[in-house]
């Protein structure tokens, strides 16, 4: 059958058409909206993150000073245990040439090994021996 169209069919196709076409312009309001929405929400992500690695990177920038810190001051401690350690290994020897018997060597007048010896120790806190 062969219809010829008439100004109704021709009507009711243009408002096909035009319902067709607001269907489509629905659907793409709609997924550019979806769209924008998820950029949206990335876009924070990203800036949360970003936020969140500045903050991360000034901890990492303070912990580092921190370690190094720790790293002099257990420096300082060797070289300080070194030290005493040093200073106690005289005090015992010291303290071994002051109790030595001198009796049979000459007389030392203040200005031998015992005296220097003695003044040394002296100089030494009484807590530090």
């Amino acid at each position: 059958m062969n219809t010829r169209p008439t100004p109704e069919t021709d009507a009711e196709n243009d408002l096909q058409c035009e319902l067709a076409a607001w269907e489509l312009l629905k659907e793409a309001r709609r997924e550019r909206d979806e769209a924008r929405k998820q950029g949206n929400d990335m876009r924070e992500k990203w800036l949360a993150k970003g936020q969140c690695c500045e903050y991360l990177g000034a901890e990492l920038h303070e912990a580092i000073k921190q370690r190094d810190r720790l790293a002099e001051i257990l420096g300082d401690m060797k070289t300080l245990s070194e030290i005493t350690e040093q200073r106690d290994r005289l005090a015992e020897a010291l303290q071994m040439i002051t109790t030595f018997d001198y009796t049979d060597m000459q007389c030392d007048n203040g200005h031998g090994c015992r005296s220097v010896a003695q003044k040394a120790l002296q100089s030494l806190t009484p807590n530090e021996l």
